[in-house]
């Protein structure tokens, strides 16, 4: 498998542990930077080029790297067509595989330590997405998490949420007037004697 990697200083230790493990299983690694611990770098300038390698289909899957990760899976996260998941243990690393299909993981070098990352990594890799080759589940779930790309449209979504208030409000107030005139009735006794005539 082809994997890119990329970091930020804070988390350039692990990207070169990681590194090195995906060699020892045998995958192929396209290594975007950071390629030292110090300077501090800006990490967008080397998280997503690492996203995009795998939304070309130039990478089969990406790793990134950062102190928590967060900032990195949300930059990855703006690549369209990339699932990144942010892991900090085996069972959200297999579940990101297995529910969502994820095809970069995020790590956060301060917050997990060493050998866990590693374990991460491991079976991140190895966890087959659950829907397996059947392609119309892999597209539902793709298209569950897909963001559509281009600006959005504020004026729609202000018409379509205006619109869903207002069929709220007139439901309120329909209701609310049953309620007083069934009130009425109940202290009305001749309504009550014209409605049964």
């Amino acid at each position: 498998m082809k994997i890119s990697l990329g970091s930020d200083h804070a988390g350039f230790k692990l990207k070169e542990r990681v590194k090195a493990l995906l060699g020892q299983l045998g995958h192929e690694v396209k290594d975007l930077g950071t390629f030292a611990a110090e300077p501090p770098v800006d990490y967008p300038l080397f998280i997503r080029p690492a996203a995009e390698a795998v939304a070309r289909g130039e990478c089969e899957r990406g790793i990134v790297f950062g102190g928590s990760g967060n900032g990195e899976a949300m930059v990855a996260n703006k690549v369209h067509g990339v699932r990144c998941a942010l892991c900090w243990n085996l069972e959200s690393a297999q579940l990101s595989r297995k529910h969502n299909d994820a095809n970069v993981l995020s790590l956060g070098e301060r917050l997990i330590e060493e050998n866990l990352a590693l374990e991460i990594v491991r079976v991140w890799l190895t966890t087959e997405f659950e829907g397996g080759p059947n392609c119309s589940e892999k597209d539902r779930t793709h298209e569950r998490i897909r963001i559509e790309e281009g600006p959005i449209d504020r004026g729609k979504i202000m018409k379509l949420a205006c619109a869903a208030m207002l069929v709220k409000e007139c439901g309120r107030d329909r209701n609310h007037r049953g309620e007083i005139n069934r009130a009425e009735l109940r202290h009305d006794p001749e309504s009550n004697q014209r409605q049964q005539h």
